[in-house]
């Protein structure tokens, strides 16, 4: 009786270790099929890296909806749409390299950078284990059923 439980447990186990990871998964490809997505899709452990994108420009004047922050020497120029709080990351994080070497006049934010990705597992190999989990605990669960129909018969 308690392998056919321990069996089932498995199984569960199994076949609901994918499932609980679908939300979190990167890479989904909305017109590929169901294989090629499980090849493709990764659950991400650690979070990427990112670094700003700044650029040198020769002037800021043909710029639009651009908000122009004054940096020592130098005229940063940042989309309209970013908020106080992401320019000042932003600047935060470019800091170093606008302090180690003389930059141009006018420098301007074109977005964020993946400067490393982080540790990712790949869908593929969670799919692999859920499945090989669900064969070990259909076999506990067959075994189990052959030993309490054994018991049963008396043989």
């Amino acid at each position: 009786m308690h392998s056919v439980r321990l069996g089932l447990a498995i199984i569960i186990f199994g076949a609901s270790v994918p499932l609980v990871c679908l939300p979190m998964l990167d890479g989904y490809r909305r017109n590929a099929g169901f294989v090629a997505n499980i090849q493709l899709m990764s659950l991400p452990i650690t979070p990427d890296k990112n670094e700003p994108d700044f650029r040198e420009v020769a002037s800021l004047d043909s710029e639009r909806d651009i908000f122009r922050v004054e940096y020592g020497k130098m005229t940063l120029a940042f989309p309209n749409s970013m908020s106080n709080d992401e320019i000042e990351a932003a600047i935060r994080a470019e800091k170093r390299s606008f302090n180690e070497k003389d930059l141009a006049k006018f420098i301007r934010f074109y977005g964020w950078r993946v400067a490393y990705r982080g540790t990712r597992v790949p869908f593929k190999y969670i799919v692999s284990a859920g499945l090989l989990l669900v064969f070990g605990g259909s076999m506990v669960l067959i075994s189990g059923v052959k030993q309490r129909r054994n018991q049963t018969t008396g043989g």
